[in-house]
C-alpha cells in the first residue's frame, strides 16, 4: 500500500505514544507511522513560543518552517499527577492563535506502567531501575519503596529508551507492550497509581492536513473569546452543557483588560450541526480535534 509519505511521527519505539497512534490510526488508511526525533532546537523554539508570545519572532518561525507539510507528531502534554508534561493548554492556544503551530487532535490514554527485567536477571543482582522521570515519580512510593531501599533511580528521555541497552542489573518501567516486543520479563503488571492519565496532542505545521480524515475521533478543544462582563461565561458554559457537550476541563487566557479567551476541552464526540447558529457566529474561533 501507497504510504504518500503521510507521517504520525513516533519516538522512542513502544513508547505511549505509539500506543496512541496505533488507536487514532483507522485500520486500513494509509497513515504511516515512523521513528522520528523532532530535533532539540525544534523542541526548544516551540516550548519557547508556547510560553512567551513575544518569543514568536521570525527567527523562531524559520526553525519550524523546517518541518515537512504533511508531517504531524504526538506530544504528550498533560499528566493526572505530573500536570503539564510539555505544553500547557494555553501554550497550545498561543501557538494556534499566531498561526505558528496547530494541535490537530486531542487524546486521552490511560498510563499503565509495569516492571520488567532481562529473563535472567533476579532480586539479587538488581542495581537500578530506568524510565522517565514522570514514571520513576509516580511508582517509587510503591513497589520500589518497599521492596529495594538501595535500588538507584535512573532517570531517562522516555519510559523506553533504554530497553535496548537494558543490562542484567537493570530494571525498566515502560507499558507492557513495549516489554512484550522487547521480550523482557514482567516482575509487576500493575506498577502504576490508579487514575493515572496522560492527554497528548497532535501537532502539525497546517491547520488543514486532508489525511488526517482517516484518523478516528476522541476530544475538542473550543476556543471562546468573551467580554468581560458578568454572566458571560455563565451563559455561555450553559448552552454547551445544553448542546450536551461534557467539559473535562477548562482554562482562562486574558486578552485584554475588556476580554478573556477560555479554551475548553470537551471529552466527547459532538455533532456540531446541533448546536445553533447562533451559538457558532458568536464564538471568536472554534476548533475542533
Amino acid at each position: 500500500m501507497k504510504h504518500n509519505n503521510k507521517i504520525i511521527t513516533l519516538w522512542p519505539k513502544w513508547s505511549y505514544s505509539e500506543i496512541v497512534a496505533n488507536d487514532i490510526i483507522k485500520p486500513n488508511s494509509n497513515i504511516e507511522a515512523k521513528l522520528i526525533t523532532i530535533t532539540e532546537n525544534i523542541t526548544n523554539s516551540v516550548r519557547e513560543i508556547a510560553g512567551n508570545t513575544i518569543a514568536a519572532s521570525l527567527w523562531n518561525l524559520s526553525v519550524i518552517n523546517e518541518i515537512p507539510n504533511n508531517l504531524a507528531w504526538i506530544v504528550p502534554i498533560h499528566n493526572t499527577y505530573w500536570k503539564t508534561v510539555n505544553i500547557t493548554p494555553e501554550g497550545i492556544y498561543q501557538l494556534q492563535k499566531n498561526q505558528i503551530l496547530h494541535s490537530i487532535w486531542w487524546y486521552s490514554l490511560k498510563i499503565e506502567h509495569i516492571l520488567a527485567w532481562l529473563e535472567w536477571t533476579d532480586y539479587s543482582n538488581l542495581k537500578s531501575i530506568h524510565s522517565h522521570p514522570q514514571a520513576i515519580s509516580q511508582c517509587q512510593n510503591e513497589w520500589i519503596a518497599r521492596l529495594w531501599n538501595e535500588v538507584k533511580l535512573v532517570n531517562e528521555q522516555s519510559t523506553t529508551t533504554h530497553i535496548s541497552n537494558l543490562k542484567i542489573w537493570e530494571a525498566v518501567i515502560c507499558n507492557k507492550n513495549a516489554a512484550k516486543n522487547a521480550n523482557l520479563k514482567i516482575i509487576d503488571d500493575k506498577f502504576w497509581p490508579d487514575e493515572n492519565t496522560t492527554d497528548f496532542i497532535v501537532l502539525s505545521v497546517h491547520p488543514e492536513i486532508e489525511w488526517l480524515h482517516n484518523l478516528t475521533n476522541h476530544k475538542a478543544m473550543i476556543i471562546l473569546s468573551l467580554e468581560n462582563k458578568t454572566g458571560s461565561l455563565v451563559r455561555w458554559l450553559t448552552l454547551l452543557s445544553d448542546a450536551w457537550i461534557n467539559m473535562s476541563s477548562l482554562h482562562s487566557q486574558t486578552q485584554s483588560p475588556g476580554n478573556t479567551d477560555f479554551i475548553v476541552i470537551t471529552d466527547n464526540n459532538m455533532d456540531w450541526n446541533s448546536i445553533s447558529k447562533d451559538l457558532e457566529r458568536q464564538w471568536w474561533k472554534i476548533k475542533i480535534l
